[in-house]
């Protein structure tokens, strides 16, 4: 048993007890004899196992830091309770933010798609921008990495492209070579514009050649970015490979080599010209050796017999049947005009229209030969009508004859309107170019009598009637059942225009009257 237990006994508790009461605190004094507040059960427990009151001051000392523990154990306990909330509650809340990507110069769908993931609704603008093309992004609000709550919204600006209505100034694309060409399209986003490429021999190569609209209407001044043009540049000359053999054409057809020259993209030249001994349409020469190695860019020329040459022969001195004569057996055809000449007789050789000795081209182997029909013979035309004699002179005419004639009219009372009466040179022959005067009659004149008042059946109204007729008057009788005058007596004489029906009263004898040009009407009563 230990030093501490063997001392302690009745006597000694006793002794403890008043050193601890004389130690007793201040503000314990006063409460030996009682419970203190709230220790009822620990002093009862004292009581039951004996043990003095002051056991425990006598057993454990107070420790004067223990008020600091307990401070810091408490702001211990409250930081771990914050540190616990921090724990779940930062990841909630950052579970709920989303950080925004750049979407500029992404297309629209990839900002589309990660809108849905994140739960963020895009409001989408869109205008027409050079820089960016179609559907791609322009703008966004919040910026890129800024960071929002998930089931906001952001604004983006999403590109139409160019704008194609937006008329665009066109440069002189003579000046420009293809390279810049390409970089006028590429900055002024023209995509309608295309470049074609062609083989040229004195273009160098990308340089312009020339430049074309799709649509007719589109000018220089008025062209958009939505037309379509086609820019042709130069290739350069087309090389090939020498890898073609000339056959030998001479003395083959034609033919022959057109069809050689097709197949294999030769440019076939054909000169003509004649010869004594290959046959027409035969070859003559050609100006590539035969055998020789040509590429498909260069032409061959090949000259074709156009036969025997054929010269004009002189005609002079032969009449017409004997000019037919040679010209068959000259290779040559002729066709025979006449006309007028004051000094080359009747039937004598003028001219011919191809010089003696002139080579005749080939197809054009015809020679006119211009024969004379002397001085034009002018007829005694009397009794010819006025028509007949202008078409006579206008045949006359076209062969040379150069007539000129004037008509005069005359009334000689027995020759109808528009026959000639006479002519002038009548029976004889005259130099080209001659005036002549043809008179025609104007028609017959008939002078009437005194017919009023007299019976149609008289003696004198028959031969004055036999007269009338007799050179060339018409006469109309028309009957007046209303005059009230005797049966047969004339009661009214009327000379009536054939060609416009004027009429004219005729009351007194001694009135003149052109058969050619009115006619007589009678009244005749008729009870």
């Amino acid at each position: 048993m230990s030093d501490f237990l063997k001392g302690f006994t009745k006597e000694n508790y006793k002794n403890n007890q008043r050193i601890s009461a004389d130690k007793e605190p201040a503000h314990t004094q006063g409460y030996s004899d009682q419970t203190p507040p709230g220790k009822a059960g620990d002093h009862a427990k004292t009581r039951d196992t004996g043990i003095p009151e002051n056991a425990r001051e006598e057993l454990f000392e107070k420790d004067p830091d223990s008020a600091n523990r307990r401070k810091h154990k408490r702001l211990l306990i409250v930081a771990g309770v914050l540190a616990g909330c921090l724990l779940i509650g930062l990841p909630y809340y950052f579970s709920k933010q989303v950080k925004l990507p750049n979407f500029i110069g992404s297309n629209i769908e990839q900002a589309q798609a990660w809108a849905v993931r994140n739960r963020i609704f895009i409001e989408i603008e869109e205008e027409y921008s050079l820089e960016y093309n179609s559907n791609q992004v322009i703008s966004q609000s919040p910026a890129a990495y800024e960071t929002m709550f998930k089931g906001g919204s952001m604004q983006i600006t999403v590109s139409k492209g160019p704008d194609p209505k937006e008329r665009i100034e066109l440069p002189d694309f003579s000046t420009m070579d293809v390279y810049e060409i390409e970089r006028w399209i590429e900055e002024n986003r023209a995509d309608n514009v295309t470049i074609n490429r062609t083989y040229d021999d004195t273009i160098p190569v990308n340089q312009f050649l020339k430049m074309e609209f799709r649509d007719p209407s589109v000018t220089e001044q008025t062209y958009k970015r939505e037309d379509r043009m086609t820019i042709t540049v130069s290739r350069g000359p087309e090389e090939f490979a020498k890898d073609i053999e000339v056959p030998d054409f001479k003395e083959k057809l034609e033919s022959t080599a057109s069809e050689w020259a097709k197949s294999v993209g030769i440019t076939l030249h054909v000169e003509q010209a004649y010869s004594d001994t290959v046959p027409e349409k035969y070859i003559i020469n050609q100006s590539i050796t035969p055998k020789t190695k040509i590429a498909k860019n260069e032409e061959l020329t090949i000259t074709v017999s156009k036969g025997k040459a054929v010269y004009a022969p002189s005609f002079s001195g032969l009449s017409q049947e004997e000019a037919a004569v040679k010209a068959a057996a000259s290779n040559v055809t002729i066709r025979i005009i006449e006309y007028y000449h004051d000094s080359v007789g009747v039937g004598r050789l003028i001219s011919q229209s191809v010089n003696a000795g002139a080579l005749l081209s080939e197809g054009q182997n015809t020679i006119v030969l211009y024969y004379s029909l002397g001085l034009p013979y002018i007829p005694d035309l009397a009794g010819r009508n006025e028509n007949e004699v202008v078409r006579m002179f206008a045949d006359m005419n076209n062969k040379n004859a150069n007539l000129r004639y004037n008509f005069e009219y005359a009334n000689d009372g027995k020759t109808p309107k528009g026959t000639v009466i006479f002519n002038t040179r009548a029976n004889s022959r005259v130099p080209c170019g001659t005036s002549l005067i043809v008179t025609v009659s104007g028609g017959v004149i008939v002078i009437m009598g005194d017919y009023l008042g007299k019976d149609i059946d008289s003696d004198y109204m028959k031969m004055e009637i036999e007269k009338l007729e007799g050179q060339g008057l018409k006469i109309i009788y028309v009957y007046d059942d209303q005059s009230g005058e005797d049966n047969g007596t004339i009661v009214e004489v009327v000379k009536q225009s054939i060609i416009t029906g004027e009429t004219v009263a005729v009351t007194k004898p001694g009135v003149q009257i052109n058969t050619a040009e009115h006619y007589l009407k009678l009244w005749i009563a008729n009870k």
